[in-house]
């Protein structure tokens, strides 16, 4: 399978959880602030997507040979990157930025849905 069929594939279970996570939030939150269940868990869903994009882009931008570059030149120190490190560090991000996108969506679908 391709890298990016095992990045979906892994992105989805990774979604599997956090949802099956956000459960007990989602049960604090309505009964603490008196919201309906789908509301709070679509808001956390938003949240942890968001988080998860941002992860996802900084791990991009972290790996990237430019941005090690400019690191150099400020004077900090890292070491040498061959092209096998870059693509690791390439795969983990699409993980975290695809997972963030399946769960926009879900909040998306629940929004329209529920609206």
């Amino acid at each position: 399978m391709h890298w990016y069929g095992e990045t979906a594939f892994s992105s989805f279970k990774e979604v599997l959880g956090i949802n099956a996570i956000n459960v007990i939030p989602t049960f604090l939150g309505t009964a603490v602030f008196s919201a309906g269940f789908l509301a709070a868990f679509g808001l956390i869903v938003l949240v942890e997507s968001s988080a998860l994009m941002l992860v996802g882009g900084a791990m991009s931008f972290g790996g990237d040979p430019g941005a090690r570059r400019a690191f150099t030149l400020l004077g900090w120190k890292r070491r040498e990157v061959t092209r096998e490190d870059y693509q690791r560090a390439q795969h983990r991000a699409a993980l975290y930025t695809t997972a963030g996108l399946m769960l926009f969506a879900e909040a998306l679908m629940l929004a329209l849905a529920f609206a």
